[in-house]
């Protein structure tokens, strides 16, 4: 939740698997390993995927930048 706008965050799927290892410190090295092998996609496409993620996921404050690098 954004307390100082109300708004309230969800997220679902495959976005789920990563805010855990992105919380505790996970690089998007790490991350694409772990959905490249996880979810059977090519890596390439794994890693783009996660950088527009996690470009959403800064922009909206949700995480600090380097903490997405």
């Amino acid at each position: 939740m954004d307390y100082a706008s109300g708004k309230y965050f969800g997220v679902r799927g495959a976005v789920q698997a990563v805010l855990e290892p992105l919380r505790v410190g996970a690089t998007l090295a790490a991350l694409t390993e772990t959905a490249t092998l996880r979810f059977g996609v090519d890596r390439d496409v794994v890693e783009r995927d996660l950088r527009g993620i996690l470009c959403q996921l800064v922009e909206k404050g949700l995480v600090l930048e380097g903490e997405a690098a």
